[in-house]
């Protein structure tokens, strides 16, 4: 099967390269439905890259699909040039600080597709408009008109697979089989690349675009194995779309976004974590034992609340008040 490639400048740099976002449209004999993927918004995110070429590849050996299917497998390509001790580290703006998934501003006024699409298309060539403003009016114009969008990340260097999708649609991502299920709606958005598609939305239109964070590996890594499972959870999602029907292969957790919390470290030392991801922990429950070298002490670790542990951020030596996981509170 063909497709079209386009490309997007995002920005130039002082020796005058200039940095692309790439996207790869397959289109099929019907109009519905409209598939958008897209991977490594975040720099060290890098495992979505190498899952959606499976999918491209996958695709260009298919006669025919059901509506079209635009994949971008690099949505930030600032942020993965962003290294530091051989570490990808960009999560974040090293300049402002803004995280590159909260920059997503909302246009209230154009509630159709075509609005939608020529409105951002516009911003985005807009002058002298922040790298920010410049990279989210590029991905909204590429996305706009979706009736699905996927938006691929990873956690920590410990976590389960996990999703954010919106609870009007959550049951459609059913196929992708993730361990939890943590549901938001248009009050807890938060300037994402998903709930941007969503606020402006829930007013007007019954039936909004069905979109979806998947947080489906760990930070910085890349692992074939893993990466074969994962693809067999995608392409079945995406055949359930396509056939327009849920395949409930799980019985999931799932949970309010607003369950989601980040653990702090409630005290500094090199820490031990006693559970893993996935494992629900009981209020008084030691979950971690940690070591303060300067009164040579070990200190066990409880919490005041039963909680699931999605994940950890995988640094063990900790000061106070860092995020240490991410819980979800029972």
């Amino acid at each position: 099967m063909k497709y079209t490639k386009q490309t997007y400048p995002i920005q130039q740099l002082p020796t005058g390269e200039i940095l692309s976002i790439h996207a790869y449209t397959f289109t099929g004999s019907q109009k519905r439905p409209k598939i958008y993927l897209q991977a490594n918004l975040h720099g060290p995110e890098i495992f979505g890259t190498t899952l959606l070429e499976k999918c491209i590849t996958y695709l260009e050996s298919q006669e025919d699909i059901s509506g079209s299917v635009t994949i971008v497998p690099t949505a930030n390509p600032i942020a993965v040039q962003h290294t530091s001790y051989n570490a990808l580290t960009g999560r974040y703006n090293p300049m402002t600080g803004t995280d590159w998934n909260r920059i997503f501003k909302v246009n209230s006024k154009n509630i159709e597709e075509l609005g939608e699409q020529k409105y951002y298309t516009k911003q985005a060539k807009k002058h002298g408009q922040t790298i920010e403003d410049k990279l989210a009016n590029t991905l909204r114009s590429i996305s706009a008109g979706s009736s699905h969008i996927l938006d691929i990340h990873t956690a920590g260097s410990n976590s389960v697979p996990h999703v954010f999708p919106y609870a009007k649609n959550w049951e459609v991502f059913l196929p992708l089989q993730a361990e939890a299920y943590l549901l938001w709606d248009e009050k807890n958005t938060m300037g994402t690349f998903d709930d941007s598609h969503i606020t402006h939305w829930h007013e007007h239109n019954p039936n909004p675009p069905a979109t979806c964070a998947w947080e489906v590996y760990h930070h910085g890594k890349n692992d074939l194995a893993v990466c074969e499972q994962r693809w067999k959870q995608l392409k079945t999602w995406l055949e359930s779309v396509w056939e327009d029907q849920e395949k409930k292969e799980t019985q999931p957790l799932v949970y309010s976004i607003q369950q989601l919390h980040n653990l702090p470290a409630p005290i500094a030392g090199y820490y031990t974590w006693l559970v893993k991801p996935g494992t629900t922990v009981k209020q008084g429950e030691i979950y971690a034992s940690v070591y303060q070298p300067w009164h040579h002490k070990t200190i066990k670790l409880t919490h005041d609340k039963d909680f699931y542990l999605l994940g950890n951020y995988g640094i063990d030596a900790m000061k106070e008040g860092e995020w240490i996981a991410m819980i979800i509170e029972l």
